[in-house]
């Protein structure tokens, strides 16, 4: 992204900016059908090949306007056999980008995330196989903690958007 590897930070002002992206996909084997570009979750631009190639590439521009995570993914048609069929396919790690006083949070998304956590609190608190008590315990205060850090951090956004 913009020269940058992924789990890179960029900080851009107030106003946002225009990144360039690239990506390149190689296999061993004619494998790749689809390169893509996804921000926050949305492709945003696609290069695919009529047929199973081995190197695909795409480049493009991307506006960004508020905080952001921008990534890369391989697609094929092809599948893997094993306990389960799935379709082989890679993902790179994110690029972040903050843009001055445009955080990348959403209220919506982050009370989805915050469903996982307290169900996973319930879990390791009600139904884990942990060995020892002392163990369980500190397992339920790290979630809880994190539970919490979110709860304040939503409620800090909704309150902001009023």
């Amino acid at each position: 992204m913009d020269g940058h590897a992924p789990g890179a930070v960029l900080a851009l002002p107030a106003s946002g900016g225009r990144l360039e992206a690239r990506v390149r996909a190689r296999a061993v084997q004619p494998l790749i059908s689809a390169v893509e570009i996804v921000v926050n979750g949305q492709v945003v631009a696609v290069r695919e090949s009529a047929t199973a190639s081995d190197d695909l590439s795409l480049e493009t521009f991307v506006d960004v306007r508020a905080g952001s995570w921008i990534a890369a993914r391989s697609r094929s048609e092809h599948e893997i056999h094993s306990a389960f069929n799935s379709s082989m396919a890679s993902h790179t790690s994110p690029v972040y980008v903050e843009v001055q006083d445009r955080p990348l949070f959403s209220v919506d998304e982050a009370g989805v995330i915050l469903d996982v956590i307290d169900g996973t609190l319930r879990w390791v608190r009600d139904m884990a196989a942990v060995e020892r008590p002392i163990d369980r315990g500190r397992m339920v205060d790290l979630i809880a903690a994190s539970a919490m850090l979110l709860r304040d951090r939503i409620h800090d956004a909704a309150r902001e958007a009023t």
